[in-house]
């Protein structure tokens, strides 16, 4: 009768025990496929254009999702092993001195290591993924929106794959930011010989024309000068109107052509 009483609640204690190593061992095997989507949306930095980003991919969204819903049945669990762990020691109060310790010792050795490994394991997790997945959310939302300044700070604390990301964002954004600030050199210089041509041709002492598809798109202010038109007016005509007639502006042509 004495060694069912002391061994009462043993059979409880070691079964959710084995529920919680078990669940251990789901959040360890959830991490590895964390790490594997984080290592291919890594690989995918290099080609943004061919994938998804992380805040895009379902599987990643459902691995997270799976990961923070399971930690109040981690919680649930804990209190019920702390008061299982809390009866059990209430009824070795009335065992023997040294019964009671050997006892006492391998229930509260067993519930310490379970809660050290789960917590050890929830604060893995966390720092790990909950926040440098928040930094780089901020970071691509910056990014996205305009800001090609935006850098991701490196943290000494993370050495794995996330360091890894963040260096490769960094890169990414500094290409970005360069072919930014080389589109828009080019841009500048575009419009700069744009202008200059435009000047050049506005002010030339010859009449010029620009035709597109045998019609006058555009000309000078000498052309204005010599066939008394506006520009808005001329523009649209069929070149063939400012010939003297159809046979000249065939023998011009002709002539154009052999040249």
């Amino acid at each position: 009768k004495q060694l069912a009483y002391r061994t009462s609640n043993i059979q409880d204690l070691h079964e959710l025990s084995i529920v919680l190593i078990n669940r251990y061992r789901s959040y360890l095997d959830d991490h590895n496929k964390m790490e594997h989507l984080l290592r291919q949306a890594m690989r995918d930095t290099s080609n943004p254009a061919t994938g998804l980003s992380l805040g895009e991919n379902p599987d990643f969204n459902n691995l997270r999702s799976k990961i923070f819903e399971q930690i109040p049945d981690i919680q649930e669990m804990l209190v019920r092993l702390s008061r299982l762990t809390a009866d059990r020691i209430n009824k070795q109060t009335s065992i023997s001195n040294d019964i009671s310790q050997i006892n006492l010792m391998i229930v509260v050795t067993l519930s310490l290591i379970v809660i050290a490994v789960i917590i050890a394991g929830i604060s893995l997790i966390i720092f790990r993924i909950g926040e440098p997945l928040l930094m780089l959310k901020e970071a691509m939302h910056d990014l996205s929106e305009g800001d090609l300044a935006r850098r991701m700070q490196e943290n000494k604390t993370v050495r794995d794959e996330f360091a890894l990301l963040s260096k490769d964002f960094n890169n990414f954004a500094s290409r970005n930011q360069h072919l930014f600030d080389e589109v828009i050199e080019t841009r500048d210089a575009l419009q700069e010989s744009e202008q200059r041509t435009r000047a050049i041709l506005e002010n030339a002492l010859v009449g010029i024309a620009h035709v597109k598809d045998d019609r006058i798109v555009s000309v000078n202010r000498k052309f204005e000068e010599i066939f008394g038109y506006d520009r808005e007016e001329v523009r649209g005509m069929k070149k063939e109107l400012l010939y003297p007639s159809v046979n000249d502006n065939k023998s011009i042509n002709e002539a154009a052509n052999r040249l």
